[in-house]
């Protein structure tokens, strides 16, 4: 995949000139990397890539904090400096004085050449661009709930508060459009509001929502829109009655059902992956702590006990072609959905 990029102006000379800005079109983290290291390397587990990333980054500051340096060539050089001034020769050092430097090496730098590809992008007008959204309180990316902060970060997001055409739009399932009134920053590269769902807000299992922002830069310019380029998705209220879990649009049915929670009433979160290998993968775990161990889902459908609360949970398939809507519903969110439940206990259903 080439490299996108953009040509921006540079004002600062005279005449003006043009600089090339590259456009990322995601981070990798660990999960990532490592599904990225198993891509290419099938061998090699995924999860045994991300432990052995961890270790490598463990290995590295135990060592660097010994004072040692590390010089990996083809790749990467990491040294510990100590960036201070002392007036005497006897003067003890400052309280945490040490720095890391870390330098590529110029092997590296000429295989990334040797290998990059360009792709310039069309030029396009200035609009609100949404880069990150996130709920506040726990720094859960993309959920959204009501009476909490929720903070929208990007660029040209600011609006002028005073003009009704402008501001912050959230859009529900069913189509409500509600104008966000609770807002408590308000710059170009950041938005905080406290989010209000509106009195005809669609309820759980259909949590899937939209988020734009509506800016106006000159007095009597165009109202430009920028819509977050990924759903939100609210907190799922999942009992007996509702025990769907990852419905997407406004489809009431989704492809998973809880068949089975004996557990006290819980906040959690399931988190579904469709892996570089094809196969869908399920977790669930507390709001706030560790996933338990992930499940494979089985194409075919069977239940599927997941741990990680202080009861299990015990999961299936609505019905039989559920799998292939689930792998479509991931791939639409870039492989990862993630689910906030407010999980009550579930009898399972014993037939008479």
């Amino acid at each position: 995949m080439p490299i996108p990029y953009k040509v921006i102006p540079y004002y600062l000379t005279n005449p003006p000139s043009y600089t090339a800005r590259p456009i990322a079109l995601e981070t990798l983290d660990y999960d990532a990397l490592a599904e990225q290291i198993n891509l290419h390397n099938p061998t090699i587990p995924a999860d045994t890539a991300r432990a052995v990333l961890e270790a490598f980054r463990d290995e590295v500051i135990r060592q660097l904090a010994r004072g040692n340096t590390i010089n990996l060539a083809g790749f990467m050089s990491f040294v510990t400096t100590l960036p201070v001034r002392l007036d005497q020769p006897t003067d003890d050092l400052p309280p945490n004085p040490v720095d890391v430097k870390a330098k590529p090496s110029v092997v590296l730098k000429q295989q990334v050449a040797q290998q990059a590809e360009y792709e310039r992008l069309p030029y396009s007008e200035k609009t609100p661009d949404i880069g990150a959204a996130y709920d506040t309180n726990s720094n859960i990316a993309d959920w959204i709930r009501p009476d909490y902060g929720f903070r929208l970060d990007g660029s040209n997001i600011g609006f002028d508060a005073a003009d009704p055409t402008q501001g912050v739009f959230l859009t529900d399932a069913e189509d409500n459009v509600v104008q966000q009134a609770k807002i408590s920053l308000n710059t170009p590269s950041k938005i905080i509001i406290t989010p209000d769902f509106g009195e005809a807000a669609a309820v759980p299992p259909n949590v899937e929502k939209t988020i734009a922002v509506r800016s106006r830069y000159t007095k009597n310019g165009q109202v430009r829109i920028g819509e977050y380029s990924r759903h939100l998705r609210s907190t799922n209220v999942v009992t007996l009655e509702q025990p769907k879990l990852f419905v997407t649009g406004d489809n009431t049915d989704g492809p998973l059902v809880v068949s089975n929670y004996s557990g006290e009433q819980v906040m959690c979160r399931f988190e579904a992956v469709y892996r570089p290998d094809e196969q869908i993968s399920l977790a669930v775990g507390p709001l706030d702590g560790q996933l338990g161990p992930e499940v494979i889902i089985p194409p075919t459908g069977t239940d599927m006990v997941l741990t990680g609360l202080d009861a299990d949970v015990t999961v299936n398939f609505i019905d039989n072609t559920s799998y292939e809507l689930f792998v479509a519903s991931l791939l639409s969110y870039g492989r990862y959905m993630l689910e906030i439940c407010d999980l009550s206990p579930i009898a399972p259903i014993i037939p008479h």
